[in-house]
């Protein structure tokens, strides 16, 4: 990964047709070495992509995320619990 970058988010399908992405997410430079269900970039995700998403992020996390109108997007999902972190 390029140290000079904030954020790195990985993917490939695991299913094109139905919309199911495999990702992980890292942001070591603000101390998070990898984020188990980033929303943030599944939402960017579904923007980018212009279609809803199932996306399987870390150790079991799935989150759901779709493009809305201009300015809004739908995400959810479930997590698994992750040790508590201090930024």
């Amino acid at each position: 990964m390029d140290p000079g970058q904030n954020f790195t988010q990985l993917w490939a399908w695991e299913d094109e047709d139905a919309g199911t992405i495999r990702v992980r997410t890292f942001a070591d430079r603000v101390g998070v070495p990898e984020d188990e269900a980033c929303g943030s970039g599944a939402m960017r995700m579904a923007a980018a992509l212009g279609r809803a998403l199932t996306l399987h992020h870390g150790r079991g996390s799935v989150i759901h995320a779709r493009p809305g109108p201009p300015g809004h997007a739908d995400v959810g999902g479930t997590v698994v619990e992750d040790a508590p972190r201090t930024l």
